[in-house]
């Protein structure tokens, strides 16, 4: 279906407002709708004096989380109290890891909005007549642009996990396993734009077998993990060495 730009902005203006309703919804429900009171322990960063340790290590964390997406050896059912290492300082070599993630993200934010503003423009008329003759034409395809489709795989791993990031408001843990569900959708799109990326320039043998590898260490991963859940005991003795203090 096409919509035109008085289509597209009433149903993004309906979007906003649903999207607003929710929110207010939900902090209502909290009783005296402000933030909610988390325990020092759960996310002691948070509690931290210093503005650059505070800064420093929630912009590092979605380092972090994007580490479990993609090499998940080490998992735990709990990541809070100091499971992770506060970033205190410029010097620390970690940062030189978020910068690269965040140069990424704007490379291929940028990437996707220049493909996406070349295809309005190359096919505008087409869109344009398919609106105009008939209420009830073909849908038009989705994009095949590869720049495009980098683009929606990435917004779909990053704007889910932003009201959990700690960038914005504080929430009740440093990392958490749990929030990575919708996130990791969105990866699983990138890790096939970056398949077919590979196929079209390598063909289709080795990147096969690249995939066939990745799958099998994946479901190993998978099934050693559903071991751990097995019972009380077994999953807090797995998360011992990541986590003494709650193990």
């Amino acid at each position: 279906m096409c919509l035109n730009s008085g289509g597209m902005y009433r149903t993004l203006a309906i979007l906003s407002g649903a999207a607003a309703g929710l929110l207010f919804a939900r902090i209502s429900l909290m009783g005296d709708g402000g933030p909610p009171v988390f325990a020092a322990a759960d996310n002691p960063t948070a509690k931290s004096p210093s503005l650059v340790t505070r800064t420093l290590t929630f912009l590092y964390l979605p380092v972090e989380n994007f580490r479990l997406l993609v090499y998940p050896r080490r998992l735990s059912f709990d990541w809070s109290m100091d499971a992770i290492t506060p970033v205190t300082s410029v010097y620390d070599p970690r940062n030189a890891l978020s910068i690269a993630l965040y140069v990424a993200l704007f490379a291929a934010a940028k990437r996707s909005a220049v493909a996406a503003s070349r295809a309005r423009l190359h096919h505008h008329h087409r869109t344009h007549r398919c609106c105009s003759k008939t209420k009830y034409d073909r849908p038009v395809d989705l994009p095949d642009d590869p720049a495009r489709a980098m683009g929606l795989a990435v917004a779909m791993t990053a704007i889910p996990f932003v009201p959990v990031s700690n960038l914005f408001f504080y929430v009740g843990f440093v990392l958490a396993e749990r929030v990575l569900y919708m996130p990791s959708v969105g990866y699983c799109f990138l890790f096939g734009y970056g398949y077919s990326a590979l196929e079209r320039r390598l063909g289709s043998k080795w990147p096969r077998m690249g995939l066939i590898v990745v799958l099998t260490v994946y479901g190993a991963r998978t099934v050693i993990r559903n071991n751990d859940w097995q019972d009380d005991e077994s999953l807090y003795r797995s998360g011992v060495h990541i986590n003494p203090p709650k193990g």
